[in-house]
């Protein structure tokens, strides 16, 4: 180790060399040596940060296990000795430039990703987490840059002070040299721990999803053997909800007017009290809504389920592409007979039946659900007997304040509170869920003017943690309550009487998990098929495992 120690406090120059110099000199290269160690270690220093003040998942119920830190703090280690004993041990001022550049991509860029996501999750990096990514479109990569600009102000510092190091010269013996850039590559990638590995590892993963998705809505064969117990015309509407957290609703018991309409017609809905979300990222938590496993393990969609059932679909979303792509919901969405997304700055749309121009087209570029209904009265008044809509909300998806009309800004801050801005956000939160209440009061209004066979499902995506104050009813959360979301059903009254007895065996009380969601979907479409398990839906209950007292055997 004495080697490693000299080139700490001496610049990695011989003892003897350094004697003879000056005490300037001496100075500058000590002076130099100490930046170099300190920008160069600040990944490993966050790193190690991280390691052990983080768990590797979001979920609060992980068992710690402190060998594994250890682990990964020596893994992290043996990379920084290495990139450093690389960086001081060569002449070359190119070599230098370039082990730089190796330091900024694979060390010190995926060490900003695991701080970016620990400050958003309150976990280290995770697939899940790189899934959000890759699937975010354009505009909310840029929301997610202003929110973070300061962070990323001091991280372009740091890449400059890099940059513009000047180490002194070294006379190190080339086998160290050689030795450290093996060692580098070693730890590298020879580390789970690593960020660079973990993000080259979901890259990969969603790579793989995407081919995946792409077969299942590729499949056009239909699903023989569908059974239906409805009969005449029928419309169901699957509402996905976004960033909502059911405790903020008055439906749900919350002190503060935010579901006025629910309210109104609640002897009308059918609101499920425990359910909660399989994940929560938006990518990974729809998607997980949409696919079917019947009993041979095959997996079909649920956009190709109702279509064999003879089901036109409709899909229309207020959310846009990733970046310059498709991402995984869009390409579900693309699976529809009739589709338009309408979130980015141009519409994508099906078929010149949708593509419906707005008298103000900047109220649409401001990304409100309104924007949803003309496409969705369009697609009411479609002639198809049979008809499955799904609308994609922005629901209460950051940032809050844009996601609803001035005139929904209805509640404001209360006379106390400990903090202003904390407050404030609950406000926000606050009136995109009645904004969110009254969007969906015009959908089931425009099904009850239709009078037919109908219902509609509401759910969100995943739950919202933030930080509510003293005085706005609840006290700060933590990140497990992300995944309590609300699930709330309205059928019409033709619906009601066909099928009271199914009706009346629902279970408001059911724990339920939405990666189930499309079993119940189908249960509530009254179709079947005899390999798709319909006790995975929340209407199961006692409808199937024990009939009602009044029910005809």
């Amino acid at each position: 180790m004495n080697w490693f120690v000299n080139m700490i406090f001496d610049g990695g120059g011989r003892q003897k060399t350094l004697l003879d110099k000056s005490k300037s000199i001496k100075s500058r290269n000590k002076i130099n040596t100490l930046i170099s160690f300190l920008v160069l270690g600040l990944p490993f220093f966050i790193e190690l940060f991280l390691a052990l003040n983080y768990h590797e998942s979001y979920y609060k119920l992980v068992v710690y296990n402190p060998i594994q830190t250890v682990k990964k703090v020596l893994e992290l280690f043996s990379i920084f000795v290495s990139l450093y004993a690389l960086f001081i041990t060569v002449s070359s001022r190119t070599i230098r430039k370039i082990s730089v550049l190796f330091w900024l991509l694979i060390l010190y860029v995926p060490a900003n990703f695991d701080l970016i996501c620990v400050r958003i999750t309150g976990a280290l990096l995770s697939n899940d987490f790189m899934f959000a990514i890759f699937n975010t479109h354009l505009r909310e990569t840029l929301l997610i840059i202003q929110e973070y600009f300061a962070f990323i102000l001091i991280s372009l510092a740091i890449v400059v002070c890099a940059f513009c190091l000047k180490p002194v010269k070294r006379y190190w013996n080339k086998k160290y040299s050689i030795c450290a850039a093996m060692l580098l590559a070693c730890s590298i990638f020879g580390s789970e721990w690593q960020s660079f590995n973990k993000i080259i590892s979901a890259f990969s993963a969603h790579i793989e999803d995407l081919k995946d998705i792409d077969r299942f809505c590729k499949m056009q064969t239909p699903i023989e053997g569908i059974k239906t117990k409805s009969e005449g015309k029928e419309t169901y509407v699957f509402v996905i909800g976004e960033s909502v957290d059911r405790k903020h609703m008055g439906i749900y018991g919350y002190n503060r007017p935010t579901t006025p309409y629910f309210e109104k017609i609640k002897n009308e809905l059918f609101v499920f009290k425990d359910v909660t979300t399989a994940h929560v990222f938006t990518a990974a938590a729809v998607k997980s809504m949409l696919l079917i496993q019947d009993n041979s393990k095959k997996i079909y969609s649920l956009i190709q389920f109702f279509k064999s059932a003879g089901f036109k679909t409709f899909w229309f979303s207020n959310q846009g592409k990733a970046h310059l792509f498709d991402n995984s919901i869009m390409r579900f969405g693309k699976s529809c007979d009739e589709y338009a997304f309408i979130g980015g700055k141009d519409v994508i749309y099906s078929s010149e039946n949708y593509n419906l121009t707005f008298e103000d087209e900047q109220r649409r570029l401001k990304l409100w659900d309104e924007n949803l209904l003309k496409y969705f009265e369009k697609a009411l008044s479609d002639s198809a007997k049979k008809k499955l809509i799904v609308l994609h909300l922005n629901g209460s998806h950051y940032p809050i304040d844009m996601r609803y009309p001035p005139d929904f800004a209805k509640f404001s801050l209360p006379q106390k509170y400990y903090d202003r801005e904390k407050a404030l956000g609950v406000c926000l939160f606050d009136n995109s869920i009645l904004y969110t209440d009254h969007i969906l009061s015009e959908v089931i209004k425009s099904l009850k003017k239709s009078g037919e066979t109908s219902a509609m499902l509401y759910l969100s995506d995943h739950g919202q943690d933030i930080n509510d104050t003293e005085e706005c009813i609840l006290t700060a959360r933590t990140w497990p309550h992300g995944y309590e979301v609300p699930f709330v059903v309205w059928v019409s009254e033709k619906y009601r009487k066909t099928n009271a007895e199914f009706i009346n065996s629902w279970d408001m009380n059911l724990k339920y998990v939405t990666d189930k969601t499309a079993y119940s979907l189908i249960d509530l479409a009254r179709l079947s098929h005899p390999s798709v398990d319909l006790s995975n839906s929340i209407f199961f209950s006692r409808n199937h495992a024990k009939p009602a007292k009044d029910c005809k055997e």
